[in-house]
């Protein structure tokens, strides 16, 4: 999709220098050629492109450190939250240790879903029944006596790790706005018309030198574009904090010995007589 971008936009640069210099030799042509100004036409559409340029760069630069960060701090949530419910009495613990791992699969899909929505849509479903399922658990674990002293850490870690969940989903869904694109889409296509008209008007149309500028400029918006797709493209939001994670309690589970999850719904043994 990038490469269509850059490809798309050197088009219509590259075009829109020739409509321009077609102009500007027209122009040259004439009764009456006058290149006085131009220059400083040229000059003020290319510092204005510049800071378009500079301006929707840092916005997209800003959503993808936001992006990376969050993707650190759900792998960090994802891990305490591991170690905390392992305090958790009885069968409690190994059953959200397992409940958790699996959680963090479910995370781990979510980036690597891309922009199918299909997918998206059956890993939110996932995720939200591994939700209510850790969320029953918790409360449950969270009502015997022997849970008070580590009730506040562990309702704190679980809610981040559901509410980090939300956040990664919103700092998907918040690119920079289409509108800013097109402006900078527009200014630019503009600004090679004016390079195309100069150029043309002065007498030389310096076309492998021009074309250069022109394949630079389209190769920085799509940087920018592709900072601001968070999935898909050539740079990417770092997932190996999470993938690391993950492994790490896959493994942990691995060691603990075989694990068969049993149902959420009925209580663990001695639950019913705590004392």
């Amino acid at each position: 999709m990038i490469l269509l971008v850059v490809v798309v936009l050197i088009g219509a640069l590259l075009m829109a220098g020739w409509v321009g210099a077609r102009i500007g030799a027209r122009v040259a042509a004439g009764p009456n050629p006058n290149n006085e100004g131009a220059g400083v036409l040229l000059g003020g559409a290319m510092g204005l492109m510049g800071l378009l340029i500079g301006f929707t760069f840092a916005m997209s630069a800003e959503r993808f450190e936001t992006r990376r960060e969050l993707v650190v701090a759900e792998a960090n949530a994802l891990s305490t939250t591991y170690l905390r419910d392992s305090l958790l009495p009885g069968a409690f613990g190994p059953r959200l240790d397992a409940l958790v791992t699996q959680y963090g699969a479910a995370r781990l899909d979510f980036f690597a879903a891309g922009r199918d929505a299909r997918r998206l849509a059956d890993i939110g479903r996932r995720t939200g029944e591994l939700q209510d399922q850790i969320w029953k658990e918790t409360a449950s674990a969270l009502r015997l006596p022997q849970s008070a002293p580590v009730t506040t850490s562990v309702l704190l870690t679980t809610n981040e790790m559901f509410d980090l969940a939300a956040s990664r989903q919103a700092a998907r869904l918040a690119p920079v706005p289409g509108a800013v694109f097109w402006l900078l889409a527009l200014v630019s296509i503009g600004t090679a018309s004016l390079c195309g008209f100069n150029l043309a008007l002065a007498g030389n149309r310096h076309l492998a030198a021009s074309s250069a500028v022109f394949v630079m400029i389209a190769a920085s918006i799509a940087l920018i574009v592709d900072l601001d797709w968070p999935a898909t493209g050539l740079v990417l939001v770092p997932q190996q904090p999470m993938i690391s994670q993950v492994a790490d309690l896959r493994a942990h589970e691995s060691r603990r010995g075989a694990f068969t999850l049993p149902d959420a719904t009925a209580p663990p043994a001695g639950a019913a007589n705590p004392n």
